[in-house]
């Protein structure tokens, strides 16, 4: 199945046809011919799979309206802030100083993407900057964001995303502002900012969990991994146990230092997590195991 960034295969068409079936000769995938699916519902062998071991799972993205416009057919505002801000901004960097930079610099600026939560960027910028450049390089690559920030909000497809204002609204600001008062303002407001927001509200809306069809609910999305009790309640075939699970992700995370916020001071490693699912005596009467690990940078 397909989420946010990789909807375009969800598209039907020669082209994206060719595409998908490169995509399953690559991983071994066993997806008949087609689009894939982004909906459960939109295949027949995945439906089947998830009664079987009575699992239901998506990508999660049509809970983030940034990131998910209606329909799966086109593109979000994610898309917009990844290509035009998050992954050209290091380019247009390297381009006018890079060989001026140090490596630290440079790959502190691959890094944007991996900051969570994504509206502390401008406090790990800021960090980056004052520890790996000196103040004629910082003050250079804050008027390259200060114009590929206008660029992005000046985009047409961005002018037509109505909502989000607090997101466009944080873009501008960093224009007219100094990064490191603009870091100041976030970490005042640090606290009342939920860095890992938990999808496992939305699993309660899911028919699945409704109807007891389910005994995990399974969301992606977040990169936040997480294991959520939800109800266990009497059935006719006994107890009715529900929990929903998140995925997290396989890629590295920065998260600020706890112990000193305004040093801007960041902790990056990776992470990984596997879920699997079984039915009858495939892992000894169990019908799951999660196993999520961090390892250093």
């Amino acid at each position: 199945m397909i989420g946010n960034h990789d909807w375009m295969y969800h598209l039907p068409g020669k082209p994206y046809e060719e595409i998908r079936e490169l995509i399953c000769k690559k991983l071994g995938l066993a997806n008949p011919p087609g689009p894939f699916p982004h909906d459960p519902k939109e295949s027949a062998a995945i439906t089947q799979l998830y009664r079987d071991h009575r699992v239901f799972a998506r990508h999660g993205d049509i809970y983030d309206d940034m990131n998910f416009d209606r329909t799966r057919d086109a593109s979000s505002l994610g898309d917009a802030v990844v290509i035009e801000l998050l992954n050209r901004f290091p380019e247009l960097v390297n381009l006018r100083l890079g060989s001026s930079l140090s490596d630290d610099c440079k790959q502190g600026l691959k890094e944007l993407d991996n900051v969570r939560p994504l509206q502390i960027i401008p406090v790990w910028l800021d960090g980056l900057l004052k520890n790996t450049c000196t103040p004629d390089q910082a003050k250079q690559i804050k008027e390259i964001w200060n114009t590929q920030a206008k660029q992005f909000l000046n985009t047409p497809f961005v002018k037509e995303q109505h909502g989000h204002f607090l997101f466009k609204l944080g873009v501008r600001f960093s224009q007219d502002f100094s990064l490191s008062t603009l870091s100041r303002v976030i970490l005042r407001f640090k606290k009342r900012m939920q860095g890992h927001q938990s999808f496992a509200p939305y699993a309660l809306t899911e028919t699945a969990f409704r109807d007891g069809s389910a005994d995990f609910l399974i969301y992606g999305h977040t990169h936040w991994y997480e294991v959520v009790p939800l109800r266990a309640a009497p059935s006719n075939q006994g107890l009715l146990k529900q929990t929903y699970i998140n995925s997290g992700t396989w890629r590295a995370v920065h998260e600020l230092g706890s112990f000193n916020p305004r040093q801007e001071q960041f902790v990056g490693y990776h992470v990984m997590t596997y879920l699997a699912f079984f039915r009858e005596d495939e892992r000894g009467g169990r019908s799951f195991e999660c196993w999520s690990g961090a390892l250093e940078e």
